[in-house]
């Protein structure tokens, strides 16, 4: 499952298979992700740009500090959300299906 803490979203998830829906939502709504590599294994984000990935309790925690520069927090948002933006939202899906069929359906 995930958690939100303080306006961040948190997917501790150490096995599993699928979409990671939670880490799309949370992008989606601009709210930073802190996941293992695990939680968001399969989606095109990128650790330190786009989400904060960790291991262990020290990490987490250095990945929650560093989020609490308004700076950074505000970047990491901005780019999960151009990412989902451009991947995975209902047009990049039309955009992706229209490419496949070549404009027919």
């Amino acid at each position: 499952g995930c958690v939100v803490i303080c306006g961040a979203v948190v997917v501790p998830l150490l096995s599993g298979g699928g979409t990671r829906i939670k880490i799309l939502e949370a992008a989606s709504a601009k709210r930073p992700v802190l996941s293992t590599r695990v939680g968001g294994e399969g989606l095109d984000f990128v650790d330190r740009r786009d989400l904060m990935n960790f291991e262990n309790a020290p990490q987490f925690l250095a990945a929650y500090e560093e989020l609490s520069d308004p700076t950074v927090y505000n970047e990491m948002v901005e780019n999960a959300h151009e990412v989902v933006s451009a991947k995975y939202s209902q047009n990049a899906f039309e955009a992706a299906m229209t490419k496949v069929t070549g404009g027919s359906r």
